[in-house]
């Protein structure tokens, strides 16, 4: 029998991409202030590549661990096109088979983990977004990282 994947186990295998000094994630993170019409706007797991010559890389994952949460996200496209704005890249990471590729919004991306923990594999490459993050984004962000201690990062 196969162990079920988890949003838990998705979201330690997506944190094994950020395991050196070049980055910083953060889980549940809502890069917008004053955005999102008092709803949760959040997305699982950001990540900020801080080195400048890598641009300062944002990438944005999404987990979903069964077709009708997938399908409550497509009933809501602001909290995509809202982080979408803060992010060079922007994943649905899922455990297999949870999202036929044909129904991907545009331009976003899909992983796959098919065990707790385990190795991310990509399977749609998501389309590189040159967005520059404005003063509100830089905020949210400032305040995020003061709350955090150094084993947090």
């Amino acid at each position: 029998m196969t162990e079920k994947v988890t949003a838990e186990g998705i979201l330690e295998s997506l944190k094994g991409r950020f395991k050196d000094e070049r980055w910083v994630y953060l889980e549940g993170y809502s890069p917008w202030a004053g955005y999102g019409g008092g709803k949760d706007r959040r997305v699982d797991l950001f990540g900020i590549n801080i080195f400048h010559s890598k641009r300062f890389y944002r990438v944005g994952y999404e987990i979903k661990v069964s077709v009708s949460d997938f399908n409550r996200q497509l009933r809501e496209p602001v909290k995509d096109a809202l982080i979408r704005r803060y992010v060079n890249q922007y994943y649905y990471v899922t455990p297999p088979g949870i999202i036929k590729v044909e129904r991907l919004p545009v331009g976003v991306g899909l992983i796959e983990v098919s065990n707790n923990g385990g190795m991310p594999k990509v399977i749609v490459e998501s389309e590189w977004n040159e967005h520059n993050p404005d003063w509100g984004f830089v905020g949210q962000l400032l305040q995020r990282l003061k709350k955090l201690t150094p084993e947090d990062l």
